[in-house]
């Protein structure tokens, strides 16, 4: 079984993230158990310790042919979804650094064999014949279905090296990735990504993993990530803490993952249509993003601003100041003295209301909700 490979760069669509192309011999010294969608035990090539060769391809013009490299296996992240991802690292760090390829990277995979998608059926023999006698089938039937992938593939390679550069390396080769049958049964594509040692902020442990103030550090350089991207005019569109990585190592800065489903402004859309077909309907990720993390926890939780309500005046600012933490509170404001009653009686409305005074005041210098940087 032949399989391909892709190295990527963090791109905002799926297809921009193939830069290139390597194929894959799996050998079957090491193999493991895999457990299907239907809870049937399968083997698969990627148990720790498997070598793997592979073979780069690029569209690169500098590069007379494919360039070659073994590595090993070193952890499978199992269980497998609908691709396929182990850490590997090179058999010689020489030739991957000629490739510019680090001591460790990810190989994920689109290796239909063993990948768990609920809408493709377990991959077997039969179901490879029948795919290909489908694929003949559909090309003869519908000549233009091999022009539309042309036209994908050759945009593909356009922005290969162009609109993206490559994160390790670029490499040639005459394997036939036009080919449609090819692509879905002969080989997978797939993305060489960079390693990241981490833990994602959905299970981080303040304290017990990583220090709190580094953490609640992360959490706050995470806003400022989301509000580059806003900047950038990109929307992430699957904003969770579960695709944010924070880093084990010193000082655990974090890192944006999971661009599958991200968008760009279209380039003939001008900014500030942008911002009113997006943020003018309600869409902010920037504070979907705090609210999730403040929830785990992980962030500190911006000052209100003293704004009185027209009817109660502050009886609602302060019970929310009263309701948080002693620290929190400390944090951000003073105390703030009621010599008289705590509140007056007005008329609101042809009615009588109780118009609460404020018991708190900001602390110089603090920042509220409204008026954080990265809002």
């Amino acid at each position: 079984m032949v399989v391909a490979l892709g190295l990527c760069v963090w791109t905002p669509s799926k297809e921009a993230l193939i830069e290139s192309f390597l194929r894959l011999a799996a050998s079957p010294t090491h193999v493991a158990q895999y457990h299907g969608t239907c809870g049937i035990q399968r083997q698969h090539p990627y148990s720790a310790g498997s070598r793997l060769d592979l073979q780069f391809l690029s569209t690169s013009s500098e590069l007379s042919g494919p360039s070659h490299l073994s590595v090993q296996v070193i952890k499978p992240f199992e269980p497998f979804t609908t691709a396929i991802a182990v850490l590997v690292q090179p058999k010689s760090h020489i030739d991957a650094k000629a490739l510019g390829l680090p001591s460790q990277f990810v190989l994920k995979l689109n290796d239909r064999r063993y990948s768990n998608r609920e809408d493709f059926p377990q991959w077997s023999p039969n179901l490879e014949c029948s795919l290909r006698s489908a694929i003949q089938r559909v090309k003869k039937e519908r000549p233009y279905v091999d022009s539309i992938f042309d036209s994908s593939s050759s945009r593909k390679r356009l922005m290969i090296g162009r609109t993206f550069r490559l994160p390790f390396a670029e490499s040639k080769s005459s394997l036939d990735e036009d080919d449609l049958a090819a692509c879905l049964t002969d080989y997978a594509e797939g993305m060489a990504l960079e390693h990241v040692d981490s833990l994602n902020m959905a299970e981080v442990r303040p304290d017990l993993d990583i220090p709190r103030a580094d953490v609640e550090r992360a959490s706050e350089n995470t806003l400022q990530i989301m509000k580059h991207l806003r900047d950038l005019c990109v929307m992430h569109n699957d904003i969770r803490p579960q695709n944010v990585l924070i880093q084990r190592q010193y000082p655990h800065n974090p890192v944006l993952i999971d661009f599958g489903s991200a968008t760009i402004k279209p380039p003939k859309m001008s900014i500030a249509q942008w911002k009113a077909e997006t943020l003018g309907v309600g869409v902010n990720e920037i504070n979907d993003m705090r609210h999730d993390l403040t929830d785990l926890g992980l962030h500190i939780e911006s000052a209100l601003p003293m704004i009185p309500n027209e009817e109660r005046g502050f009886a609602s600012f302060n019970n929310i100041i009263e309701t948080r933490s002693k620290e929190w509170r400390e944090r951000f404001y003073d105390p703030l003295p009621v010599t008289g009653p705590p509140y007056i009686i007005k008329e609101c409305y042809r009615r009588r209301c109780h118009w609460e005074f404020a018991r708190w005041k900001l602390k110089p210098g603090a920042k509220t909700v409204k008026d954080h940087r990265y809002d």
